[in-house]
């Protein structure tokens, strides 16, 4: 069954998500990371995509 494009971006972003932490993390242990506060940017081209994962925003649970 085929994905949707949507899904297809959001499987990406958690991967690229994942090994940005994780080389973080490498970096870090390494001696290499210069400011470990600092946001890692991760680009998205898709809108629907990039509103499914802003965690800007807040659902109430009712």
């Amino acid at each position: 069954m085929p994905l949707s494009n949507t899904t297809v971006k959001y499987m990406a972003i958690a991967t690229s998500t994942s090994e940005a932490i994780w080389l973080r993390h490498l970096l870090y242990n390494l001696h290499q990371e210069t400011n470990k506060n600092q946001a890692t940017l991760i680009l998205c081209d898709n809108l629907s995509t990039v509103a499914l994962v802003d965690t800007t925003k807040f659902y109430s649970l009712q």
